[in-house]
């Protein structure tokens, strides 16, 4: 199959004619008198404003000692440069806009749209990610944000980050959801940390509570940590982005997730939580990182494993009361850590790493 050869740069007809009249030592006037034209016409044929008629053409053949064809073949091939040139002057318009909707380059990256250079099929892939029919439906979605003064996010990272969450959700299959058997086994979903083989069974141990869980590795710009949202079978669900790759923010980004989903189910919200900042002590926010830290290692037991162990934190120690609390001593350090009791550059050898458990299922 031949292919089709382009020009690089069209020739405006009234460039070809400027030069013939220039060879001849003719006017504009000179040209429309033996065209029998209005000058009007032969000065908007040499600035491109007007076409080349077939009638045109003749008399510039005839004029000029060239066939039509040559003058009607300029014609058409300047016209259908400007009309390519507007074309793609378009799609680059439109494409534009598609990427200020959502993070396509990542998307695709991630293979959750499909790559192509057609805006047409681009905007097709849009529509289907975000489930909606036009894209002025493509908007924030109904959770509630909490910033960091540290970072701003971006947006449409954002709804692209929590859309990709639902949609992983609302594929799962989980038992029918009850507040109150959520609230008598979540409590125990701690013990699980205690090793990676017992962690593995988390997802499936939340299905069983009707709830769905979700790892959805944070784009860009997003600084996101979680989400807890409901889904429209009245199913909560639970995403993180495993931003931070610790067994203590993993667990209690999961739990202060999963507090939100506690309480009143007429009070039922959706939550993002962009930075989370366990010294928050007001409003739900300081409710689910008090309830998270509860549900993980009890106030009353920690407490007293810090009255009687302080100020020297041994490794040996640390593991001692973990044992007791059936957790990982990673969550011990982390509260610790937390709480000021030990520096930040201590004992971070315990922390361990959790995304090669759980990334193999977003």
């Amino acid at each position: 199959m031949e292919r089709e050869l382009i020009p690089a740069r069209a020739v405006k007809p009234g460039d070809i004619l400027r030069e013939e009249m220039e060879a001849r030592e003719w006017s504009q006037a000179d040209l429309a008198h033996i065209l029998g034209r209005p000058i009007q016409v032969v000065n908007e044929i040499l600035q491109g404003r007007k076409a080349i008629t077939p009638e045109t053409a003749l008399g510039l053949a005839t004029a000029f000692g060239t066939s039509p064809e040559f003058w009607l073949n300029l014609e058409n091939a300047y016209r259908l440069h400007l009309a390519r040139a507007s074309q793609q002057g378009e799609d680059v318009q439109r494409k534009a806009e598609l990427y200020g909707l959502a993070p396509i380059k990542e998307m695709i990256k991630r293979r959750w749209i499909r790559e192509t250079s057609n805006p047409d099929e681009l905007q097709a892939e849009l529509l289907g990610f975000f489930r909606v029919s036009d894209l002025a439906s493509i908007s924030a979605p109904a959770v509630r944000f909490r910033f960091s003064p540290r970072h701003t996010p971006d947006t449409p990272s954002l709804w692209a980050w929590v859309t990709r969450a639902r949609n992983l959700a609302e594929e799962q299959k989980v038992a029918p959801f009850s507040q109150e058997v959520f609230a008598n086994q979540v409590p125990d979903l701690a013990h699980l940390s205690a090793s990676p083989e017992e962690m593995l069974n988390l997802p499936d141990r939340l299905a069983d509570m009707g709830v769905r869980l979700v790892i959805v590795p944070h784009l860009t710009r997003t600084y996101t940590d979680g989400a807890a949202f409901w889904l429209k079978d009245k199913h909560p669900a639970v995403a993180l982005s495993l931003r931070y790759d610790r067994l203590d923010n993993f667990w209690f980004t999961l739990m202060h997730e999963l507090a939100h989903l506690s309480g009143d189910p007429k009070n039922r919200k959706d939550y993002l939580d962009n930075e989370l900042d366990q010294s928050a002590t007001a409003g739900e926010e300081g409710r689910a990182n008090r309830l998270a830290s509860e549900w993980l290692l009890p106030k009353k037991a920690f407490d007293e494993f810090v009255r009687i162990t302080k100020p020297h934190f041994s490794l040996k120690a640390i593991r001692a009361f973990a044992r007791t609390q059936g957790v990982h001593p990673a969550l011990v350090v982390g509260r610790l850590h937390h709480e000021g009791h030990l520096h930040y550059s201590q004992h971070r050898g315990t922390l361990g790493k959790v995304r090669h458990l759980f990334l193999n299922r977003s």
